[in-house]
């Protein structure tokens, strides 16, 4: 239907609601029991890992956004941190933060 009238969509939640997480994080998770290694948010959070690597992009945020972006033009993601330190753990963040 967006695509048919020209819509822009706002997708909530936009790099996963704290589900990917980087590597460190996945280890810490998967050893607390939080996951288990065929979660498919580990599954998902190694891929978006490997392929920002790939890329020379550290984090998943800026490759799960591309996701959006190269799906469809007229995407305007929300996009939030669980808590501000997370926020400027990001290097393409900490500019906008501050």
């Amino acid at each position: 239907m967006a695509r048919h009238y020209n819509m822009a969509i706002i997708p909530w939640s936009a790099v996963g609601s704290g589900r990917f997480r980087n590597p460190t994080q996945l280890q810490e998770a998967i050893d607390k029991g939080e996951f288990n290694e065929d979660d498919e948010n580990v599954i998902l959070s190694r891929k978006l890992f490997e392929i920002g690597k790939r890329r020379g992009i550290e984090g998943f945020a800026p490759i799960a956004l591309a996701y959006l972006f190269a799906k469809y033009p007229l995407v305007f993601p929300i996009v939030g941190f669980q808590t501000p330190e997370v926020g400027f753990d990001r290097p393409w963040m900490s500019e906008v933060l501050t």
